[in-house]
């Protein structure tokens, strides 16, 4: 017995390293060092967290400026794969939906001083054929918005703080507004270059010769936030303040899971919630994912795992594998998808694929938290413990660490399958399997013992899962049966 316990570590350790080749991080369990960015002042949003989630850097920056601080947005690029290079265009706005939803925005304070001008201190170098943008948005409560748009283009100001007075189009005075700058051109999407940036402080509006405070727009009371991201996964939304993926301490296995959120506006344009994705590969600049993790098996697979899916709506989530050939072309037959509905508690799920048509070189999952039809803001897509069946039932992984109390060998299993406890359960013990769709296979209650031993000769042979109910705690996993 003390051999085998002594030997245990060695085992999940090596099991973990077999798993981790073709599904990096499979548990979930490993996360970055926390990654710190800037929010500018109270009321404001930034793009930092999209960009550290593309790039793990930051492009908007505190500087010092014409008076106190001065937020600086700079767009940026970075080669994330071989020969594949995102941007990343810097923007802040006080909303932390898509400006053109007209949602979210400041209330404006005056009842009766029509404001008719911007004020703003701000220096740029804006590279050639790129324009940087101050984007203003009037709303009213019975009539329609109106839409003030400020190019600036060139090096004109460079060196120097230009204090600038832009007259705003309105007719009438209005009940909040949204604002919104960046450093390149996003709303056409063209010439956008990573050596253009714009730095901005001391925004506010002028009515009739008097200053308009605009709340934060001081820029002198920055806060310091931060993210954390998922080693071996990358992310991406579509949102405007996209807020990355959430390390879930609801997990079904060990501590932690990875949980994607769908936003509230930034898909279709802007108009619809934007569904949040995670990959094992890679995003590129147009949201759509690539690359992967290499991966030669040439015969049938299965990918398992477990989620939990609270939708908005009529919404679902997904998974999708993709085999890539040498030539980063799909195999024929890929992507396999497959829809995640709601599920109020950890469910099991696989996505199976037959002998591929052509040798695979890489393989790259992803997870999405909406349908791009029928997204709902707020769905909410957790998952964990993700396993392939060609690796589950290689010989060495032949142990299950279920929790730190608790080991279950061996994986895969033949006739018998041993859950061993570290200290005896104080009462009887609970034990259930199920079958790949959930349904419960069998039930039994086993008198308190340091190992119980579980008959599982008469299954028919593929994977299963198992559920152990011990002094009030539960744990899942996995097994093989041969």
């Amino acid at each position: 017995m003390k051999r085998l316990l002594l030997l245990l570590p060695l085992l999940v350790s090596f099991a973990y390293v077999m798993n981790a080749q073709s599904i990096p991080n499979p548990d979930f369990e490993n996360w970055s060092t926390a990654i710190n960015y800037m929010q500018p002042d109270t009321g404001w949003f930034t793009s930092n967290p999209n960009c550290i989630a593309a790039l793990d850097t930051v492009n908007v920056t505190k500087i010092a400026g014409g008076s106190g601080n001065a937020v600086l947005l700079h767009t940026i690029s970075k080669t994330i794969a071989p020969g594949v290079v995102d941007t990343q265009v810097a923007y802040i706005s006080n909303t932390p939906f898509m400006p053109f939803t007209l949602k979210g925005g400041m209330p404006y304070s005056s009842t009766s001083l029509l404001p008719e001008y911007l004020n703003v201190n701000f220096e740029a170098n804006v590279a050639t054929f790129d324009t940087a943008i101050i984007l203003v948005i009037f709303k009213y409560a019975s009539a329609l918005p109106t839409y003030n748009e400020f190019k600036i283009t060139g090096s004109a100001f460079a060196s120097a703080w230009k204090d600038s007075s832009f007259q705003l189009a309105i007719s009438q005075v209005p009940d909040s507004f949204i604002i919104a700058v960046t450093s390149s051109n996003v709303i056409l999407n063209d010439y956008i270059n990573p050596n253009s940036w714009i730095a901005i402080d001391n925004m506010y509006f002028i009515t009739t010769g008097s200053p308009e405070a605009i709340g934060g727009g001081s820029f002198d009371s920055s806060s310091t936030q931060s993210i954390l991201l998922p080693t071996g996964w990358a992310e991406k939304g579509r949102g405007f303040a996209f807020e990355g993926v959430t390390q879930s301490s609801t997990a079904e296995h060990g501590s932690y899971a990875i949980q994607l959120v769908t936003e509230a506006s930034g898909g279709n344009g802007g108009t619809n919630p934007a569904p949040m994705s995670c990959t094992s590969g890679y995003f590129t600049q147009d949201n759509g994912s690539a690359g992967g993790v290499a991966y030669t098996y040439t015969g049938a697979d299965t990918l398992y795992g477990y989620y939990e899916y609270n939708p908005t709506g009529i919404d679902s989530g997904f998974v999708v594998v993709t085999l890539d050939q040498a030539s980063n072309i799909p195999v024929p037959g890929f992507p396999q998808v497959f829809a995640l509905t709601s599920a109020s508690s950890y469910t099991p799920f696989k996505v199976g694929w037959g002998t591929p048509a052509q040798p695979p070189a890489t393989m790259r999952i992803d997870f999405i938290s909406s349908s791009q039809y029928t997204p709902g803001a707020g769905s909410t897509l957790t998952v964990d413990n993700l396993s392939l069946k060609s690796q589950s039932t290689s010989a060495v992984n032949n142990v299950n660490q279920a929790s730190k109390n608790m080991i279950v060998y061996p994986n895969p299993a033949n006739d018998v399958l041993n859950i061993m406890f570290g200290q005896a359960p104080s009462n009887s013990v609970n034990v259930k399997i199920y079958d790949l769709s959930g349904k419960e296979i069998s039930e039994t209650e086993y008198t308190s013992s340091s190992v119980i031993h579980v008959p599982v000769a008469q299954l028919p042979t593929g994977m299963y899962f198992y559920e152990v109910s011990a002094d009030g705690s539960v744990s899942h996993n996995k097994f093989v049966k041969q």
